[in-house]
């Protein structure tokens, strides 16, 4: 079996057996992973609720100092002044909060992200396993049925080979007087 087109993986060497690992155990431990993964993802949220909270407050909070400071006459006295601060410590501390918001979805999507690809990795390598087993598998059957046509054949063959040797013509060695010897078959009787 070849593996499907767009698939990597490791290959079994050749002559070793592949193990397929136990599906229900790997299934268990990726489910429990992906709680403990479930619950970081619960506590970003959290905290882009909590960071969602502070920026909407903050806006407010920008919001009536700059339409009070728009209604000022004097924009240069004390009061109007630290009203400037304030709005503009506000923007910031908002711009900031937006960033962390920013930052907290990328690492929540980057935490998913890579707990897909090693579920997509080990589905992968499970699928190569499998295609190995079964290549294996089919190499097994084969090469017993060769070697039950193998050994049919040599029982045949065992079978004929006391006489397939035997034929006028053939040479054969002899032993005579203790001395062995090279002779030409003449003629072949055989016995009842």
């Amino acid at each position: 079996g070849a593996i499907a087109p767009g698939r990597r993986g490791k290959s079994a060497k050749v002559g070793e057996k592949v193990q397929i690992p136990d599906l229900s155990e790997y299934m268990e431990n990726f489910c429990s992973q992906a709680k403990s993964l479930s619950s970081e993802v619960v506590r970003n949220f959290k905290l882009l609720q909590q960071l969602d909270e502070k920026v909407n407050s903050a806006k407010g909070k920008v919001s009536t100092d700059s339409n009070a400071y728009s209604a000022a006459k004097n924009k240069n006295s004390d009061d109007m002044r630290v009203l400037k601060t304030s709005i503009d410590e506000n923007q910031k501390n908002c711009l900031e909060w937006a960033d962390e918001k920013v930052n907290l979805g990328k690492q929540c999507l980057q935490q998913l992200s890579d707990k897909l690809k090693q579920l997509d990795d080990d589905m992968i390598d499970f699928d190569e396993k499998m295609l190995l087993l079964q290549a294996q598998a089919e190499e097994d059957e084969a090469e017993a049925a060769s070697n039950a046509q193998r050994s049919s054949r040599d029982r045949d063959r065992k079978r004929k080979a006391p006489l397939s040797w035997l034929e006028e013509g053939n040479f054969v060695e002899v032993e005579w007087d203790g001395e062995w010897w090279q002779a030409k078959i003449r003629k072949v009787k055989v016995r009842p």
